[in-house]
């Protein structure tokens, strides 16, 4: 997804105001953690097929479901500090 897109998608959907938790990744965080240097064109399948990926939309979910769990859990919720 391009950044202009998101900004476009995230200004339509919330207000300025609104707390929303967000992740990305940008190639050279994934080349990094990859040990690799990837092609533009290289990169931009990996983006494309992410996107489609169902895997990527399931693991997040995960993630903050359990993440939820555990904080409700606590009688005074976790400390994000």
């Amino acid at each position: 997804m391009r950044v202009k897109d998101l900004i476009s998608q995230l200004q339509f959907n919330y207000s300025p105001e609104r707390e929303i938790y967000v992740a990305y990744w940008d190639k050279e965080i994934v080349e990094e953690f990859t040990n690799s240097n990837l092609r533009r064109d290289e990169w931009y399948a990996c983006v494309t097929l992410l996107e489609k990926s169902e895997r990527v939309g399931n693991a997040a979910f995960d993630l903050i479901v359990e993440t939820v769990e555990a904080v409700v859990k606590q009688p005074d919720g976790l400390d994000p500090l």
